[in-house]
């Protein structure tokens, strides 16, 4: 093969896209490992190292950032600079120039804005700090040409995030070791005034009367304690232990076992009727405050000029009305767990008051101006998105945050269908033993039956439907299609429920009905994209037919 050239390489170029992709995932990489470098860090130290991470990723020429309290003062503040500018010593010259240019209120700052700092013309780009601002600011500023472009952008937005995941855990931390410091001088101090109580019951008998007193007031208490259980008895186990094995259940019950002996705040959201207080109850009960009260305030229930006495009690003639002293539930509760059941129906002037004493553990009864202490676990329930609460300004930001501590959301009844039929046989057993009556049989006709429905009113519907399908059975037979068809009044609701029988009546006028709604989404249109044909899914010379039988014009036509 003599002769014969080797084979030409040509040279191409690096592709300059995959090349900036490849540094934008590595930046990414760096910026996610962002969390496990501050573990245990203070809010300081999160700072420099987000400072140092962000302006060398992004190759800026200045990076700063401020922190910020609740009433807008300035916890820490420090800039960054790259080593080769004129004003890399000039840090306070260089926040009273960004300040002079943006303001100080950090909710108004331009998304990017360009100025000269010490003849540097610099774009500078503000980033928030938390949902709204409320933790500070980050202002990263570059001269490089092009600068933001849109990985600079997600860089920052996702570099922010992680400080303020870092920033509220370090403020977590920081929280709880304040707990556990006063924790520890309150034991102390309660030793001593235990101490100094068991020397007094050996003196005189005037101090015994003393203590005679302090008991009585004891008993007062316990009395009250055991009145409110025994009010409360009956509504205890509405729906008996949780019942389920779904996939979404058992995440759930995961859940509970993680935090149930933490003693952290809980939240649980979901639909009405989904089980939130026995959920409650269930976590309640795996804690180390299981021997304690479990207390129960229903904050929907209460009228509210009754608020501020049903949480924290009153003194006899705090109000017309007073006629003794009375113990709010959070003074029942001291020791144990309150489970504040519908907490977006809290009225904001009451919200500061549950915020204080969730943060410092102290409250005042009605009327009195003695500040007495508590220690419960709170557990707050909702079927409100407190998160739309908060942003309407009906729901304080820093007691939703108080709250959040641990969130769960109890999945609705249709999210576990599997779970139905468990259920149903729990409270086909259950309202049979109560009422005295034959156990009626289940079958798996029923089972799927009522898989079938939708129960827009969650377990507490289903319960419901059971009670009244047994009352209504007279043999061994459960009457699931009398029971399903008396929750909707109307022949073309009925149509809904699986099960029941329409006449030929009902059929064709719900068919008429169905008919109508599609031509008025479709906007009288019959064929084509987004037409009622499409919609229906028939053919629409089939479609048209239909019209012509029930008489019905299309608003086009007309």
């Amino acid at each position: 093969m003599e002769g014969l050239s080797p084979p030409r390489v040509e040279n191409r170029p690096a592709d300059p896209e995959a090349a900036n992709l490849r540094a934008c995932l590595n930046d990414l990489v760096a910026v996610f490992a962002l969390p496990a470098i501050w573990s245990g860090n203070e809010p300081s130290q999160i700072v420099c190292t987000l400072l140092d991470t962000v302006l060398h990723t992004l190759r800026l020429d200045l990076v700063y950032a401020r922190l910020t309290d609740r009433a807008g003062g300035i916890l820490i503040e420090s800039v960054r600079t790259d080593d080769s500018q004129n004003f890399s010593p000039a840090s306070e010259q260089v926040r009273q120039a960004l300040c002079e240019l943006l303001g100080n209120d950090i909710r108004i700052w331009p998304p990017l804005v360009r100025h000269t700092i010490f003849g540097q013309d610099l774009a500078l780009v503000p980033v928030r700090l938390g949902v709204q601002g409320e933790m500070g600011v980050m202002v990263a500023g570059s001269k490089r040409p092009g600068f933001p472009k849109q990985t600079d952008r997600l860089l920052l937005s996702v570099a922010a995030n992680q400080a303020a995941v870092g920033l509220q855990e370090a403020q977590l931390l920081s929280e709880q070791k304040r707990v556990a410091e006063e924790l520890d001088r309150r034991v102390a101090q309660r030793t001593k005034e235990l101490a100094r109580a068991n020397e007094e019951l050996t003196k005189e008998n005037a101090e015994r009367r003393r203590a005679e007193e302090k008991l009585r007031a004891l008993q007062q208490q316990l009395e009250s304690h055991n009145t409110y259980l025994k009010e409360e008895v009956g509504s205890a186990l509405n729906f008996g232990r949780i019942v389920g094995r779904s996939r979404a259940l058992r995440h759930v019950l995961q859940q509970v076992e993680d935090v149930a002996s933490t003693g952290a705040t809980v939240l649980i959201t979901g639909e009405s009727g989904t089980g939130k207080e026995l959920l409650a109850r269930e976590i309640h009960e795996r804690g180390q405050r299981s021997q304690r009260p479990f207390v129960r305030v229903n904050c929907s229930a209460i009228p509210r000029e009754m608020f501020e006495s049903e949480f924290f009690g009153h003194v006899r003639g705090a109000f017309t009305g007073a006629m003794r002293d009375r113990p709010g539930r959070f003074q029942i509760a001291n020791g144990g767990t309150i489970f504040l059941d519908e907490i977006g129906e809290l009225p904001a002037d009451l919200q500061p008051k549950l915020l204080r004493v969730l943060q410092e553990g102290e409250y005042e009864r009605v009327g009195e101006d003695v500040t007495r202490k508590v220690d419960v676990r709170v557990i707050a329930a909702t079927n409100k998105n407190l998160i739309e609460e908060v942003r309407a300004n009906r729901f304080r930001q820093d007691l939703f945050y108080r709250l959040n501590v641990f969130p769960l959301e109890l999945p609705s009844l249709r999210a576990r269908t599997d779970d139905i039929p468990l259920l149903a046989s729990h409270f086909i057993a259950e309202v049979s033993k109560k009422l005295g009556m034959h156990l009626p049989i289940m079958t798996q006709a029923d089972a799927a039956l009522l898989q079938q429905y939708s129960w827009p009113g969650n377990i507490r519907e289903l319960h419901n439907v059971i009670e009244r399908a047994v009352i209504l059975s007279k043999g061994v037979r459960l009457r699931l299609d009398i029971a399903l068809a008396d929750l909707v009044g109307t022949a073309a609701s009925r149509s809904d429920v699986p099960g029941v029988i329409l006449t030929d009546r009902e059929f064709r006028d719900s068919e008429r009905a169905n008919l109508m709604k599609a031509l008025e989404r479709a906007d009288g249109r019959i064929y084509g994209k987004g037409g009622a044909a499409e919609l229906l899914g028939i053919n629409p010379t089939t479609l048209a037919s239909r019209l012509r039988v029930f008489k019905i014009t299309p608003a086009r036509s007309r």
